[in-house]
This record gives C-alpha cells, sequence and structure tokens, in this order.
C-alpha cells in the first residue's frame, strides 16, 4: 500500500511505500485520527515462527522477536499470528505494533473503536475432552465400566489432545469389534443420537470465539476474552460506556460430527476486561444472525431462516439485558442503518427481490414496518458490502447499488419514494461533495444536483 501527496490534485506524487512480505496477509484497516491500523496474519510455521517480519515499510523490515508475541498462559489450538501496527500516514513507518497468535479463519472480525482495536477468533475445539466427557456422562450406557474406568484415567494423561483422541476413537472401535454386526448397529445408531442430544444440551460450549482488546494507540494488548458461537461481522460488535456488545450464532453443528442441528443466536455484554456481565439468549431458533446494529444502549438483530424476525434489545443495563421487542415479516435484511432516532432502514431480499424495509422503533416493544419498497432486481452489494450503501443526511436520501442499476431514495417523514434511478453504468459506489451526488460505475461516473436530481455531468471512463 502506497502513501500520496495529492496537495495539487493535478500532479500526485507518491511519498511512500509498504510491501507486505513473508506471506503475510491483511485482514483488515481503520483510519484513526490521522493514522492507519493495519491488521495482518501470518500462517505460522513449524521451521522458521519466528522473528516476525510482516511488512517492508519504505524498504526497512518490520522485525518482531519471539518474545513480544503474545501468547495465552493455557496452550491451545493456532494457526496464524496476527499484527497490529499503527501507520503514520505522512511518512509511511511504522510507529508502533503488537502481535498474538489466534486462529485465521473466514470467522476472523475486527472492530474498532475511538479506545480499542477487538480482533476475534475463532477457538477450536478440543475433541479429545468432549467425547472424553460425553463417554462419562450422556454416552456411559454404550460403554463398560471397565471402559468408563480407561477413558476416565485417559483424561489425566500429560499427551497431547490429537493423542487422547486418536485413543478415544481406538477404545470405541474396540468396544465395536467385541460385538456382533447388530449389536454394532445398534451401539452405533445410540451414539449417533445420544451425540447429537448431547451437542444440543451443550451447544454453548462447543462453539466460541476468542476476543483480543488492544489499547489505541499504543497498541498494548490489554486483556482477552470469549464467547460463545461466531460474530457475523464488525457490525456484530460495539463498544458503548466502557462495555462491549457481540451478537453470535451458535452453529447446532458445532463441530462435532453430529451436532443438533439447531442454531440459535445470542448478545452478549462485556465489561472492560471482557468478561460477561450480561446476556440475552435464544433469539431465532434454527435460525442464524443476518444483520446486527448497536445504536446507544439499543441493540437491533435480524434472524434468518424462513422469515425475518426483527428484534429490539434493551442494552441500558449492562448486567441485564433484555431483549424487548420483535416484528416477524417476509424476507431478511442483511444490513441494518439507522435513519434517525426511531427510524432503522433493513436491506436484504424477499423472495428474488431486494427489499428495503424501514422498522420504527419508537416503542421498543412493539416495532413496526413503516414503509416497505421491493426491487425487480435480485441482488444488492450491500448485502456483501456495508461500503456500497451511502446515506446523506442533509437531504433525506440514501443510494443502493442493484444489479448494476443505482438507485437513489427518499426517507422524508419515514417513507421511501425513489427520486432517481441510473442504469447501464454498472453501479458500485457513491459519495457527495456539497449539494452534488456522484454514482460510480465501472466505465461511467454520473454527477447530479440534489437539489433537482437532474443530471449535470458525467464521465466516461
Amino acid at each position: 500500500f502506497h502513501g500520496y501527496d495529492v496537495s495539487d490534485p493535478a500532479t500526485p506524487k507518491e511519498i511512500w511505500s509498504n510491501t507486505y512480505q513473508n506471506n503475510a496477509r491483511l485482514t483488515s484497516a481503520r483510519l484513526l485520527d490521522g493514522n492507519l491500523y493495519v491488521i495482518t496474519n501470518t500462517y505460522i510455521t513449524r521451521t522458521a515462527p519466528c522473528p516476525l517480519e510482516p511488512l517492508s515499510a519504505n524498504g526497512t523490515s518490520v522485525v518482531i522477536p519471539c518474545e513480544r508475541i503474545f501468547h495465552p498462559v493455557t496452550p491451545v489450538a493456532t494457526n496464524s499470528t496476527f499484527t497490529v501496527m499503527k501507520v503514520n500516514t505522512a511518512t509511511g513507518a511504522v510507529e508502533t505494533n503488537t502481535s498474538f497468535v489466534g486462529t485465521s479463519s473466514y470467522k476472523n472480525t475486527i472492530y474498532m473503536s475511538e479506545n480499542a482495536v477487538y480482533v476475534t477468533y475463532s477457538k477450536s475445539l478440543d475433541l479429545a475432552n468432549v467425547f472424553i466427557d460425553f463417554f462419562l456422562t450422556d454416552g456411559r450406557g454404550l460403554i463398560s465400566e471397565a471402559t468408563a474406568k480407561r477413558i476416565e484415567k485417559l483424561r489425566g494423561y500429560d499427551i497431547s489432545a490429537t493423542a487422547k483422541f486418536v485413543e478415544i476413537e481406538a477404545i470405541f472401535e474396540e468396544v465395536l469389534s467385541v460385538n456382533d454386526r447388530d449389536e454394532q448397529l445398534r451401539l452405533e445408531t445410540e451414539f449417533e443420537n445420544s451425540i447429537t442430544k448431547y451437542a444440543k444440551r451443550r451447544l454453548r460450549e462447543l462453539t466460541a470465539t476468542g476476543i483480543v482488546k488492544i489499547e489505541v494507540p499504543s497498541l498494548e494488548i490489554l486483556h482477552t476474552g470469549s464467547v460463545p458461537g461466531t460474530p457475523l461481522n464488525q457490525f456484530s460488535l460495539d463498544e458503548y460506556n466502557g462495555f462491549l456488545r457481540i451478537a453470535t450464532t451458535l452453529s447446532g453443528s458445532g463441530d462435532l460430527f453430529f451436532g443438533s442441528g439447531e442454531s440459535e443466536n445470542d448478545v452478549y455484554v462485556l465489561n472492560d476486561k471482557l468478561e460477561i456481565t450480561g446476556s440475552v439468549q435464544g433469539l431465532g431458533l434454527t435460525e442464524r444472525v443476518y444483520a446486527a446494529r448497536f445504536i446507544g444502549d439499543k441493540g437491533y438483530i435480524v434472524t434468518f431462516r424462513q422469515i425475518d424476525p426483527f428484534y429490539v434489545l434493551d442494552l441500558s443495563n449492562p448486567s441485564n439485558p433484555q431483549m424487548k421487542g420483535e416484528l416477524k415479516i417476509p424476507g431478511f435484511s442483511s444490513y441494518l442503518h439507522p435513519l434517525s432516532d426511531n427510524d432503522i432502514l433493513g436491506i436484504g431480499r424477499e423472495g428474488s427481490s431486494v427489499k428495503l424495509t424501514i422498522f420504527n422503533v419508537s416503542d421498543p416493544e412493539n416495532p413496526t414496518e413503516k414503509d416497505t419498497y421491493l426491487l425487480s432486481n435480485s441482488w444488492s452489494e450491500i448485502q456483501s458490502s456495508h461500503h456500497a450503501f451511502l446515506n446523506d443526511a442533509k437531504h433525506n436520501i440514501f443510494f443502493l447499488p442493484a444489479s448494476g442499476n443505482g438507485f437513489v431514495f427518499s426517507y422524508e417523514d419515514g417513507t421511501m419514494k425513489l427520486v432517481k434511478s441510473i442504469s447501464g453504468i454498472n453501479a458500485t459506489r457513491a459519495i457527495f461533495i456539497n449539494d452534488f451526488f456522484y454514482i460510480i460505475g465501472s466505465d461511467s461516473i454520473v454527477v447530479l444536483n440534489e437539489n433537482d436530481w437532474s443530471e449535470v455531468n458525467r464521465l466516461d471512463l
């Protein structure tokens, strides 16, 4: 990534250049108070795990020695080292950095407040201990007392989780092998049924997300914590009055071979030390979170499977968060955006159409669908990237792209009206400067006058 001097727009000049190296990959980046915060992850290699050199800044490597890479005291499964770097936007220099080990996957989420960077990662499940616990509780009737004692003894062995799991498999295979085919079939069927019930009963113990809190701007690792389930994206986390709120989905399958098949959704409130102070659990049974937004002491969650439950949460008491209201409507919203104190815009789908909904939350216990609008287009980029959405509160309008077209809606008095549509430019983004609105496509830029929505200019790329 590069830094440019654009003081003379006609002749921009590159002033610095930084390069990712040694298989480091960009995870996310944020801009705060003139500093760029860059988060990378590097897969851990067995031969040379450190020192870590994730970045070359102006030709000089950023070197992170082993003793400066944070790792938890309790051994956990890891495959990556995450590095957070504060980059001076004027010079490109890395002024400070911090690194820690974790698990890299598509489930990593980065959220940044004015006070801290929060990095989440999926915590791997210790299958060996799970199966040991299963056979000594729910699965006790599948094994003899002698076998149970062997498994109990295995729990105390000072060997790796992988070695314990291999031993558990061998023990159960031995249990099956001494029986005829009919009894083997019964035991296997009972095993599948019992472990499914076990997974359902212990759903919140089988999937977990680790959270690392990093102070801004020093990048000191302050605290670590974890919550059951997995967040959807950065809007699933929010810091407010020193508390972190996070919405998660608990998959019914977990990491077990046979899961309960049922999912649930929770919202957790954590204090400044990342300790859970309260929670709202069991939202949208058999569904998953499609959108989340936290605004002040309220939270708004959308879950979906066949209908769209929109939940209103009261988070004013961190020790006793509550679900206040629920509205069920067809379709789903995958992005939520506040239009006013009482109106929340939802963008998603209903059937094969892009659906826009304005939820009124003036009465938290009775949220209503204030207005809705269906587009004939089947897809909007907003469903995968919130950057495609733009709201201009001055003119009470918002923009969204859909199937290559650009649409501008007004929302005066909470009612949506299509004020301008632009076709044929493969619209992807929009910006506004003063009273002029720029719709940006892959081959054209169209400029509109926001006072009367007339087209004032067009640039073909």
